[in-house]
Formats: structure tokens, C-alpha cells, sequence
């Protein structure tokens, strides 16, 4: 009996304090431990002994990142694995150890993708892909470097960086009509860039080359000369692109590779002059010790040299792109497109200045024509 009235008490006590606008077992007194609803809460954070915690970072373990186990997959599969063999590899290649940075880049990447095949991004080893190439061009291995090319076009890119790097392999396997297709992808993206243009010349005196050893008659000869013209006009071109620039630094480690770069460029174009023949030329411009001795001679000297490339590049007809292949006549007439107005523009802009000057007496169009 007395359990029956105990049980309706509890229910009556239940349904007063449920509502939709009722708080239950609210209180506003300061002896409740959690402050009241809107009160100040308690301070629930819990302290530790520092010296109770047993943790020490990777980076304090001499080598942690070069475990190299005999199974690489274990590797790959475990927490983090993927960042440790990533780290691995560029360590290996910044110390030099490109064979073992490129064999450790080749077995991460089959293990990979062995493990996610059914779910493969291969965007996810693009680094490993990258690092592996490049160690794979350090050591000249083609059959590593066509590996790393086939899985890095599957990543697949739209930015100028995905076009350079396929530069690096294709050059390394000597494809060179499809090294010239990736410099007009990336220039398209980014145009003013002396390196690229002084690949692109490079590429086409390679591209001659095998033509020169696959045909021997006059009119392949004739072809031949004028893509070694047209890469006097692209290193005349990246010539233009590095003396226009305004953003060079002026800090010394700038200055010096800004003086490396034009080093490897003059000398580039003094051996495309040696390819068709000019050698009297060639000794005329190439005097490095010259150009070091004396300021006024070594302005001369480059003045010989460009002046070259320009009235060359200006000269190569296109219609040497006729009798190429499909890819390789799309690549020249883009290079021609882009190189002839600047192959010729300090004349022509100095002939048209003189041109406004004498016709009407005055500075006044000239003025026009710079702004």
C-alpha cells in the first residue's frame, strides 16, 4: 500500500517538473555546485605531474625517419608512413644519395599504389613522383625516369610547375619536340621567363641534331639551319626577358645567379653560332677574358653577340614548320609567333621614333609612343 503511494508521489513529482518552458531541478542558491543554469561554472580542468608524461618528439631520435624496412608496404601502411618516407627520400636527395633516394621513390610508389588500387589518387604520391624523377635525371637511369614519367602524367596538372618538371624527364630521355610542347604550355600560363626560352632554344638545336643524323639531303640541311636560327632567336629572347626585368634582387647570392644564368645563356648562344659555322664570329664574341678586362670591351663584345642572335632569329622562315611532324609544327609556329616581334623590336622602335620626330618637328608623338 505504502509502495503504491510512494510510486504515484514520484509521478506526480515527474510530471510537475517536465514542461516545455520548465527547468527541472533548477536552483538559484549559491551552495549549488555548478553555479545555477546561468551561473558560473565550475573550473573542470585537471592537472598532471609533468614529470608523470612519457613522451619524446620524433625529432629527438637521430635517424628516426630512415627506417628503409625490407617490407616498404608495412611502411606506407602505418601511421604517418607516407610523411616518413617523403621526408626519407628528400633527405637522401639533398645529401647527394640520388640512387637511393630514386629506388626508395620507385618501391613507395608501387607499394602505393598496389595497396589502394581500387581506390587510387595518385595525386597523393605526386612528391615522391617529383623527388624520384629527379634524382632519376641526377643519375642519368632512363628506364627510372620513364617510370616516374608514366605515373606523373597520370597526376595529371594545369599549373606551370606540372609542365616544368615533365621538361626535366622528357629532356633527360631525349624527347625534344615533346620537351618544346611543354615550354609553349607553360609559357602560355606564364610568359616571361628567360629559362624557359633558353630551353626552348636548347631543345631546337637538339631537335636538329636528330634530324641532321636522320636525313642527309639539301633540303633537310636547309630545315636544319633554320631551327638552329630559330634558337638564336629564342636565346635572344630570354636575352630580352632578363635585361627588361625589374625584379632582380640586389643581394649577392641574386646577383651571382643572375650572373650564372647570363653566363650559360651567352655560352649556349656562342655554340649554336659554332653550329653553323660562324666561327669568325664566335671568336669575336665569345672572349670571356676580354669581357672581364676591360667594361667597354665587354659591352662590345655582348653588343657582337646579340646583335647575332637578333638578325639570325629574325631570319627563320615559317616555312621551315612545313615538312615537321603534327606536334612539332604547332610548337615552331607558336615560337615564331612569340619571338619575331621581339626578334626585331629595338630597330623597329627606334626607326619608328625618328620616323615621328621628322615628320613633325617635335618630341610630342614620341612621347605617345612610350607611354
Amino acid at each position: 500500500m505504502d509502495n503504491s503511494n510512494n510510486s504515484d508521489a514520484n509521478t506526480e513529482a515527474v510530471e510537475a517538473t517536465h514542461g516545455f518552458f520548465q527547468f527541472a531541478d533548477y536552483s538559484d542558491s549559491d551552495s549549488d555546485s555548478d553555479g545555477g543554469l546561468f551561473g558560473k561554472t565550475r573550473d573542470r580542468r585537471v592537472t598532471f605531474d609533468s614529470s608523470q608524461i612519457n613522451y619524446q618528439p620524433k625529432i629527438d631520435q637521430d635517424n628516426w625517419f630512415d627506417k628503409t624496412p625490407t617490407q616498404i608496404a608495412q611502411w606506407i601502411s602505418a601511421h604517418g608512413g607516407l610523411d616518413e618516407v617523403t621526408f626519407t627520400a628528400q633527405r637522401l636527395y639533398f645529401t647527394k644519395q640520388y640512387a637511393r633516394a630514386a629506388d626508395l621513390c620507385q618501391q613507395a610508389t608501387l607499394a602505393f599504389v598496389g595497396r589502394f588500387e581500387r581506390n587510387l589518387r595518385v595525386a597523393t604520391i605526386r612528391e615522391l613522383l617529383e623527388i624520384g624523377g629527379l634524382a632519376a635525371v641526377r643519375e642519368s637511369d632512363c628506364q627510372r625516369v620513364g617510370f616516374f614519367l608514366e605515373w606523373y602524367e597520370r597526376c595529371g596538372g594545369m599549373n606551370p610547375g606540372y609542365n616544368r618538371f615533365l621538361m626535366e624527364l622528357l629532356g633527360c630521355l631525349g624527347r625534344w619536340e615533346d620537351v618544346l610542347a611543354q615550354c609553349v604550355l607553360y609559357l602560355e600560363q606564364r610568359k616571361q621567363d628567360a629559362k624557359i626560352w633558353e630551353t626552348i632554344g636548347r631543345a631546337l638545336i637538339n631537335v636538329s641534331k636528330d634530324k641532321s643524323a636522320e636525313n642527309h639531303n639539301a633540303g633537310k640541311d636547309k630545315q636544319q639551319q633554320q631551327l638552329v636560327r630559330l634558337a638564336l632567336g629564342s636565346f635572344y629572347k630570354s636575352h630580352l626577358v632578363m635585361r627588361e626585368c625589374k625584379n632582380w634582387k640586389t643581394m649577392d647570392e641574386a646577383l651571382r645567379q643572375r650572373c650564372i644564368q647570363e653566363d650559360e645563356l651567352r655560352e649556349s648562344a656562342v655554340q649554336a653560332l659554332r653550329v653553323l659555322g660562324r666561327e669568325a664570329e664566335c671568336a669575336a664574341a665569345s672572349g670571356d677574358s676580354d669581357r672581364r678586362e676591360g667594361e667597354g670591351e665587354g659591352e662590345l663584345d655582348g653588343e657582337v653577340l646579340w646583335g647575332m642572335c637578333r638578325e639570325l632569329g629574325a631570319q627563320a622562315e615559317l616555312a621551315l614548320a612545313g615538312g615537321c611532324s603534327g606536334s612539332l609544327d604547332r610548337s615552331l609556329e607558336w615560337i615564331l609567333a612569340h619571338m619575331k616581334p621581339s626578334a626585331g623590336a629595338g630597330a623597329d622602335a627606334d626607326a619608328d621614333a625618328g620616323a615621328g620626330a621628322d615628320a613633325d618637328g617635335s618630341d610630342e608623338d614620341n612621347n605617345v609612343e612610350e607611354l
